[in-house]
């Protein structure tokens, strides 16, 4: 059982490490696409 347990848990840690690293990379795509609009709006304005 605590074998089970333990093993339960580093998936679950796993799983969590890998979704937030998703997140990460979710956002730091999200802040280059904003970034890229930013730059257009100032050539389209110039």
């Amino acid at each position: 059982m605590k074998k089970n347990t333990l093993a339960a848990l580093i998936l679950t840690t796993l799983a969590a490490g890998q979704l937030a690293s998703l997140q990460a990379h979710a956002a730091g795509q999200l802040n280059v696409w904003e970034d890229i609009k930013k730059i257009r709006w100032h050539q389209n304005r110039g």
